[in-house]
């Protein structure tokens, strides 16, 4: 009989240990759904919302995409990666249009890995004419200074030191020059301040 007892005390105790393990999993498992859904959601917004602008370079963008779609897959909403592909285009710059265009166009639509390639590609094209924009840009400013006539020169417009003392005609004498000669003296000094 005692026997009996024990065996029913033991079987009631685990049967109210498995039931309050079961409890404890459903708890469990009901925040993690919880969880994934918000985190789905934020996944989301976060996809929808990722633009080149936002990085440094192009590399980094495709990657940040990437991570988010892995992400996704990963708690049970996954995309396809043609959706990828079509919002890694549409977070473009405008200066990227018709690299996305041609994209767009190609049929079939390329795979992520393909299509970061081309992006990456016109990246390096588009620095590459802005470095030698730059650089003819430069070219064409040295030369233009190396043009420009020195200051000391009888340019008309530059003015020496000695600008005061240049040469005036005299309506007596016709010289062209501050010093001229007069009949009453040897050397005398023309006095052209005005008054």
């Amino acid at each position: 009989m005692d026997l009996r007892d024990d065996f029913h005390r033991s079987s009631e105790h685990y049967s109210e240990a498995q039931h309050q393990a079961y409890a404890a999993w459903t708890a469990l498992a009901n925040i993690f759904q919880d969880n994934k859904a918000t985190r789905t959601i934020d996944l989301n917004n976060k996809f929808a919302n990722t633009r080149l602008e936002q990085f440094p370079s192009m590399t980094a963008y495709c990657q940040a995409l990437k991570v988010i779609y892995d992400q996704l897959t990963n708690v049970g909403s996954p995309i396809t990666e043609e959706q990828l592909v079509l919002q890694l285009l549409m977070g473009l710059t405008e200066s990227y249009e018709s690299t996305a265009t041609i994209i767009q166009q190609t049929s079939p639509l390329p795979d992520f890995y393909e299509t970061r390639s081309r992006l990456c590609m016109a990246e390096t094209r588009k620095a590459n004419q802005v470095r030698n924009a730059a650089q003819a840009t430069g070219t064409a400013l040295v030369a233009s200074s190396n043009t420009r006539p020195p200051p000391n020169s009888d340019n008309p417009g530059s003015r020496s030191g000695s600008s005061r003392y240049e040469a005036r005609s005299d309506s007596k004498s016709g010289s062209k020059h501050p010093w001229k000669r007069s009949r009453s003296r040897p050397w005398t000094r023309t006095r052209w301040f005005s008054r």
